[in-house]
């Protein structure tokens, strides 16, 4: 049987090992380990033999520098040995499923002999491939199809297929149970499983309430972010729209203005080759040149034929939205006003009202004062005659005025 040979630099070891048993060079557990005889250093043969084959201080150590015969007859003590050997590593093969750990004085017998997924020569006559040698009772590259999918594959490859890949595959889902094809999984995990957790609708704008998707509903008939959601995320779209606008009117600014600047100082540059210069005091011939270049006087020529015209067309886009924003800024500086017009008519009829209600309960009470020192005046005036006339002059006293009444609803009558 072929021996499997093993890399033992790249071994991962259960434990730390002590730092005496690290080759200087390869910063690893030593591997048929060599000692220079004049220093006594340790160094893995072929770390060793590596670094002596092109160093041109190959008579000297590598660690101390120090001049010495390099003994390669594999030296070192039986006890460095053994305790090299009595490691104890992880199978090579862990990632295919073997979880052995053992010595690593043990392990090629164990890769060799023992290990279930160490690759082994195929027992079907004719099939040059390996398979693992917990397989090696029959062929595992044989041709075959899956029966869900169709899909052709070889026999090794079937068992994960049909576990993983199958798309067709009906699998119980791990939350509910359910059985639903395997391509479907995700999906229903993430939007249909009741025993999934999940968020509330309106996590987004706020609510941090999380629990399974069969409790949603309820929760969202007392969650009011859960009833404005909708409300929100339309406004949240709208505000998205607004601002990409925003950016792209921003660009096309950007660009204008460059171009603008650039035509600017073109004109500049051929009308001073054309025309004598205007003193510096003089700023006519400036105002002049911008009162005759009116962009409005130019039409926007389709294809555009040079960049002057793309320019100004442009420009006229710009002047177009401009207008239209001012428009509606006009039309909601119209709409408060008239807001405000019908706010003021209802304050003002409201403090009429008022000042009418106010007037009525002095009236009553100037009444009221008067009736008073009315009903007190001929009660003076009458003790006064009696106390002259005599008993005679009971018919002159003047009778008191009568009881006003009220009406049903509190109010004096006149």
């Amino acid at each position: 049987m072929e021996e499997r040979e093993v890399d033992f630099r790249a071994l991962d070891y259960v434990s730390t090992y002590d730092s005496n048993l690290e080759c200087p060079i390869c910063r690893s557990a030593f591997v048929d380990p060599v000692v220079v005889t004049d220093c006594d250093h340790h160094f893995c043969r072929d770390c060793l033999d590596y670094t002596t084959s092109w160093n041109q201080y190959s008579g000297t150590c590598p660690t101390c520098r120090r001049p010495g015969r390099l003994n390669g007859s594999g030296s070192a003590s039986k006890l460095l040995l053994n305790i090299l050997d009595d490691l104890v590593v992880k199978c090579p093969n862990q990632s295919d499923g073997c979880d052995k750990q053992v010595k690593r004085g043990h392990l090629p017998d164990h890769l060799t002999i023992y290990c279930p997924y160490t690759l082994v020569e195929c027992p079907e006559d004719g099939c040059d491939q390996r398979v693992p040698r917990k397989d090696a009772a029959q062929c595992l590259h044989q041709p075959v199809s899956c029966l869900a999918c169709r899909q052709s594959m070889t026999v090794q490859e079937l068992d994960s297929h049909w576990q993983n890949e199958c798309a067709d595959h009906d699998i119980p889902c791990p939350s509910c149970a359910a059985s639903i094809p395997y391509r479907y999984q995700q999906t229903h995990l993430a939007l249909h499983c009741p025993e999934t957790n999940a968020a509330c609708p309106a996590r987004q704008f706020g609510c941090p309430f999380n629990t399974k998707r069969k409790h949603l509903p309820s929760h969202s008939l007392m969650c009011s972010l859960a009833k404005l959601a909708p409300y929100l995320a339309a406004q949240q779209e709208r505000q998205d729209e607004q601002d990409q606008a925003r950016q792209s009117l921003e660009k096309r600014l950007g660009i204008l203005q460059q171009e603008v600047s650039t035509y600017r100082s073109m004109s500049g540059t051929s009308q001073q080759t054309s025309r004598p210069p205007a003193p510096p005091e003089d700023t006519s011939y400036f105002a002049n040149n911008l009162a005759d270049f009116d962009l409005a006087d130019f039409e926007d020529f389709q294809p555009h034929a040079s960049p002057t015209q793309h320019l100004l067309s442009l420009h006229e886009n710009l002047r177009e939205e401009v207008s239209r924003q001012a428009n509606t800024i006009h039309e909601v500086d119209t709409r408060l006003s008239m807001m405000l017009l019908n706010e003021n008519m209802r304050l003002k009829d409201e403090l009429a009202y008022q000042g009418a209600q106010l007037s009525a309960l002095m009236r009553q009470v100037g009444w009221l004062t008067n009736a008073r020192l009315q009903s007190v005046q001929p009660n003076i005036m009458t003790t006064t005659n009696q106390d002259d006339q005599g008993p005679s002059d009971h018919s002159r006293i003047i009778p008191r005025m009568p009881v006003r009444r009220t009406t049903d609803e509190g109010r004096t009558k006149l």
